[in-house]
């Protein structure tokens, strides 16, 4: 190992000409995964996001590294987010029930919506960086992800082959 690589990982960060255009697309992709149930029922529905990118995530994670990298991080980060969101819905349903809108409550809607507002605006920043080859990082969830894909701790994204072989004593 190379003393860069030593500091980074074992697997060096693609560089923008190295991406087939089907990996940037996918890694973009991965970002867009925050607006399905957008795009599917019209509704801000927080877990059925989080599903979308885990199923993406799941399909990619082998395919390229630079993929499972966006994907990955996208998935941390739309988890996050849906937890929020759930927990925001589920304070607005206690609310409704008992029709206790305390100032408090507006306040973390605040909150939650500029979360929210910041974590979209992060997901299309990601998109267009990822579909020009770019690494991204998000706040928090991009050093997790490069840790997982580049960094020290980085493994094979492929699993051992498995040898086909006749039942024993054949």
């Amino acid at each position: 190992m190379t003393e860069p690589e030593a500091e980074h990982g074992p697997y060096p960060l693609p560089q923008p000409n190295e991406l087939t255009p089907q990996e940037r697309e996918n890694a973009m992709s991965s970002y867009l995964m925050m607006f399905a149930s957008y795009f599917l029922l019209g509704l801000p529905l927080p877990w059925l996001n989080f599903i979308a990118s885990w199923i993406f995530w799941g399909v990619n994670r082998r395919k390229s590294r630079f993929v499972a990298f966006h994907a990955w991080q996208n998935l941390q980060a739309n988890f996050f987010t849906s937890l929020l969101n759930s927990g925001w819905l589920a304070w607005v349903i206690v609310a409704l029930v008992t029709g206790r809108w305390t100032p408090a409550f507006f306040a973390g809607t605040a909150v939650i919506v500029v979360f929210n507002i910041a974590y979209m605006v992060s997901g299309v920043v990601g998109a267009v960086k990822a579909n020009k080859g770019l690494v991204y990082y998000q706040f928090v969830f991009g050093r997790m992800a490069f840790d997982k894909y580049y960094g020290p701790s980085a493994g094979p994204l492929a699993a051992a082959a498995v040898v086909n072989r006749p039942p024993p004593g054949l």
